[in-house]
C-alpha cells in the first residue's frame, strides 16, 4: 500500500471525516472506497458506451427479434 498527499477544500474534507466517523471508519478507508465506487461506475459508462457504438455500427434488425414475441407475449386469460 502507497500512502500519496492530496489536496481538498476545507468543507469537503470536513463532510469526509463526518462521514467516516458516523461510520465507524478512517478518512483513508472513505476515501478509498469512494475512488474504488467512482473507477467502477467510470468502467461501466465506458461499457455502456462501447456498447451503444456497437449497436450504431450493426444496428438490430427485424429478423434479430423474430420469434421472441411469442415467447415475450403476456398470457391470455
Amino acid at each position: 500500500m502507497s500512502t500519496i498527499q492530496i489536496v481538498l477544500d476545507d468543507d469537503l474534507l470536513a463532510a469526509a471525516d463526518a462521514q467516516a466517523a458516523r461510520a465507524g471508519e478512517d478518512r483513508s478507508d472513505l476515501i478509498q472506497e469512494a475512488l474504488r465506487d467512482h473507477l467502477r461506475r467510470l468502467k461501466v459508462k465506458e461499457m455502456e458506451e462501447q456498447e451503444r457504438l456497437a449497436y450504431q455500427r450493426v444496428p438490430d434488425t427485424l429478423d434479430d427479434w423474430e420469434g421472441w414475441e411469442k415467447i415475450a407475449a403476456w398470457p391470455e386469460d
